[in-house]
């Protein structure tokens, strides 16, 4: 992943799966709207029927957050949520991607930093 100033990027490749990861830029702050957008690559073999997001802290126990990602074309995903509260002044968020197709499940994470 390239996190860091600006839009954030994460390449997702595995033997199935070839698809690139976006969300707004860092740092992230609470209540703030997020958009998630994942664009797989045509060629894959590996084009989900769903594509959903599942924060959950890390750093301290939080209620989780989880959402799907609405499907805009064939190889496109996208989400627009507030990001969720937290109290402490920086808090380590998991974000888990789960890719769908049929009965078959692709899931990958990362971790986020949010500061208020």
């Amino acid at each position: 992943c390239q996190w860091g100033q600006g839009k954030q990027e994460c390449l997702l490749k595995s033997d199935i799966v070839d698809a690139v990861f976006y969300i707004d830029s860092l740092p992230i702050n609470p209540l703030s709207p997020i958009s998630y957008e994942l664009k797989v690559n045509e060629a894959s073999t590996f084009i989900p029927d769903a594509v959903s997001v599942h924060l959950v802290g890390k750093s301290m126990h939080m209620e989780s957050d989880y959402f799907s990602l609405k499907k805009i074309d064939q190889s496109f995903y996208s989400a627009l949520r507030n990001f969720p509260a937290c109290q402490e002044k920086s808090m380590i968020w998991r974000l888990i991607l789960m890719m769908k197709k049929g009965n078959h499940y692709v899931r990958s994470y990362f971790d986020l930093e949010v500061q208020r």
